[in-house]
């Protein structure tokens, strides 16, 4: 009798082929190489001096002003600050129009206060 376990083949019975593997490869480097050698000559085309066509702007090219530096960044900031720290503590009319005015902070602060205690003293 012939035995079931034989008869049933459940794995490869032939091997790889190699021809298209190597077929395959050698084509993938041959294409590697053609890429290579293309771009290399292109680079070298892009580099070289343009065909005698010129951009319409390449003749017109002006020069960047150089960039306004502060002499004394730090005088010109002490300078800003003092100014602002002045103007929080000055009266001044905001909107003559509409009556609104601006105060120094410690009077604006103490304004408050007082409304708030006459609010707490009302209730």
């Amino acid at each position: 009798m012939s035995d079931p376990a034989k008869d049933s083949v459940n794995y490869e019975t032939s091997d790889l082929r190699m021809r298209p593997l190597i077929v395959f490869s050698i084509a993938l480097l041959v294409l590697t190489a053609v890429s290579i050698v293309a771009c290399i000559i292109l680079l070298d085309v892009f580099r070289s001096e343009p065909l005698g066509i010129s951009h319409p702007r390449a003749e017109v090219r002006e020069e960047t002003p150089a960039p306004l530096l502060q002499a004394r960044p730090t005088g010109d900031i002490d300078a800003h600050r003092a100014a602002m720290e002045q103007s929080l503590q000055e009266y001044r009319w905001v909107d003559p129009g509409e009556g609104v005015v601006q105060i120094p902070v410690e009077r604006a602060m103490d304004l408050y206060l007082e409304r708030r205690s006459a609010n707490e003293e009302q209730r």
